[in-house]
């Protein structure tokens, strides 16, 4: 069972409930409502695919792929304790990937890594926290912030740097900022995404008031201090998706007082699995906080957060390839993105 073929299944397994949420007229990229999760007008196709992966990885204990096949099987089956069973087969072979580290029904075994010290001070009002290293600060986090200024006029934002950079001087809002210095011990782009989630439950149980993380290489188009007000954790989820860090999207999180436990777990669950770092672990690790904690999550819907670069949401995004060509690019997002970027390209 090679992986390449294992990932060709899951690509077509995927398309069809987008190609089905399609000719119904519905996002392909976010569910508008739990009973869509993580599946529903493709379920024969999901239904098979859980019978035949939960068998496979019965069968094919020696095959760590099998393992993962069963991991899927299981989730999308929502018996996390089965995939937690199946994930610990998968860290007992040979060679397992980083992937080893995942759990579900509980943490993994290995203690939180120790983080260093922050320098500053965390919000105390209502806020939207950006974290980012200078690189993107310079490149994106610029732009993101004239956005704000220009989109929501007074607005609070708070900048957690992962590295010393001077804070810009926006006009028009008002940034409060927080660093640290990198431990070399860690890939800096799994550090960078996933120990952000560790950072804004920090920032959430310092500030006593609501704070929304996004992505700092997204665009704000409106203004974002109304959805502030909802008391549940917020987010996007995705239809469809089968590998656990993929369903869950860490672009834009809300946090509130009733939400800080759930964002405390997560925060956990990301210092243990940075022992065995990998891609994708902070949306893993909102996954799993979730069936950890049980908390409410609300849903964002491409009117709050949209990925696609010709429609904008209050906050939007962009990704892949398209972002190599925002210098150039002609989409509706380039454009913007342009417009607010001035010389933060260099």
């Amino acid at each position: 069972m090679s992986k390449k073929k294992i990932e060709e299944y899951l690509e077509a397994l995927t398309s069809t409930e987008m190609k089905e949420r399609g000719r119904r007229a519905l996002p392909t990229t976010h569910v508008l409502e739990w009973a869509d999760y993580p599946f529903r007008y493709a379920a024969p196709a999901f239904q098979e695919f859980i019978k035949n992966g939960t068998r496979a990885a019965a069968q094919e204990a020696r095959d760590t792929y099998a393992q993962i096949l069963g991991v899927y099987a299981a989730i999308l089956a929502r018996d996390y304790a089965k995939a937690d069973a199946f994930m610990e087969t998968y860290g007992a072979g040979p060679a397992p990937e980083p992937l080893r580290a995942m759990r579900f029904t509980r943490r993994f075994t290995m203690p939180p890594i120790d983080l260093p010290a922050v320098q500053g001070a965390w919000p105390t009002e209502p806020s939207l926290f950006v974290s980012c290293d200078p690189g993107y600060l310079r490149a994106y986090a610029v732009p993101l912030l004239r956005s704000v200024a220009q989109a929501a006029p007074s607005a609070n934002v708070h900048l957690h740097i992962m590295g010393m950079a001077d804070v810009p001087a926006i006009d028009g809002i008002r940034i409060t900022s927080t660093h640290e210095a990198v431990p070399a011990d860690f890939p800096a782009r799994e550090y960078f995404g996933a120990v952000r989630l560790a950072r804004f439950a920090q920032a959430l149980e310092s500030a006593g008031a609501p704070l929304i993380m996004v992505d700092a290489d997204a665009l704000v188009t409106a203004d974002f201090r109304p959805l502030f007000s909802g008391r549940h954790a917020a987010m996007r989820v995705r239809a469809g998706r089968i590998e656990p860090w993929t369903q869950y999207s860490a672009c834009c999180l809300r946090g509130t007082a009733d939400s800080l436990n759930y964002y405390k777990a997560v925060a956990d669950i990301v210092l243990r699995t940075m022992h065995a770092p990998f891609w994708g672990m902070d949306q893993y690790a909102l996954l799993a906080g979730h069936v950890q904690e049980h908390t409410p999550i609300d849903l964002f819907g491409p009117d709050v957060a949209s990925v696609t670069d010709e429609t904008p949401g209050v906050f939007w995004f962009t990704a892949g390839n398209a972002k190599l060509s925002l210098s150039t690019g002609q989409s509706p997002y380039a454009q913007l993105f342009r417009r607010y970027s001035k010389d933060s390209l260099g």
